[in-house]
């Protein structure tokens, strides 16, 4: 199953307040321009071959649904990955694959993100990469885990932020407590989840094995964006996710090509 929904059109504001969905007065995330995520930025296979460590280490891989392609630079229409902040974080998006696992063996895991097939024209190219950092069991356990100012870049409450993929809590929270959607202020007017109460499933989300979808944050060291295309998988990604090393994706299944 691919993430979240196909990407949408643009609009130029939240539908029910009429305020820009974003600071950046536009409904897509901005890339970083500043930090460590601006400096992962575009790197060649090279490049990233040198950057990641643990070769060994397990990748699942997918389509992110949400994003599209315009004069050949990639748009995210969706909160989910969310790089706003300074930090990568998957907490809105492939609730199913999250909850593969506990909390407690995320670290270390790696996540690969790709364009659809159209974005790519006919290929499958990656937009993020990250090393999971550290992963939590509910929105309120990461919500207090983060400074202040990620909060404020990340808060689904906030007016202007639409493509927020962090639900604040009311008040400190214990218990099952943490999974009841009463126990969080809603998301904005006007956000990507709010309408069908989507945004319930991201808190409360249970999988297969009877685990809480885990909130995934990227390690600020090893977290790679790519603003274009530029590294391709040979085969398709296809729906639902892949398994693979990383060895095996860096090594044998990625390539470089041209938008």
């Amino acid at each position: 199953m691919v993430c979240e929904r196909k990407a949408r059109p643009r609009r130029d504001s939240c539908v029910a307040t009429r305020e820009p969905c974003l600071r950046y007065d536009q409904d897509h995330q901005p890339f970083p321009r500043e930090g460590a995520l601006a400096g992962h930025m575009n790197f060649s296979l090279d490049a990233l071959r040198s950057g990641c460590d643990s070769r060994d280490a397990l990748v699942y891989s997918y389509v992110i649904a949400t994003v599209d392609r315009v004069d050949d630079a990639f748009v995210q229409y969706g909160s989910g990955p969310n790089w706003q902040g300074g930090k990568v974080t998957l907490c809105t998006c492939k609730h199913s694959m999250r909850a593969f696992h506990e909390p407690t063996e995320w670290k270390g895991v790696w996540i690969a993100g790709f364009c659809g097939l159209a974005a790519g024209k006919g290929r499958n190219a990656l937009v993020y990469l990250m090393k999971i950092g550290q992963a939590y069991e509910s929105h309120s356990e990461l919500w207090h885990a983060l400074p202040s100012p990620v909060r404020r870049a990340k808060s689904a409450q906030r007016s202007h932020n639409c493509l927020g993929d962090l639900y604040r809590p009311r008040r400190a929270l214990k218990g099952a407590q943490r999974f009841d959607t009463r126990s969080y202020w809603p998301p904005c007017h006007g956000h990507s989840h709010k309408q069908g109460r989507a945004w319930h499933e991201d808190i409360s989300f249970v999988g297969r094995g009877g685990r809480w979808a885990a909130l995934l944050v990227g390690s600020v060291h090893h977290s790679f964006l790519w603003r274009r295309p530029m590294l391709f998988v040979q085969e398709s990604v296809g729906r639902g996710q892949r398994k693979w090393t990383l060895t095996d994706l860096l090594m044998d299944r990625l390539s470089e090509g041209s938008p």
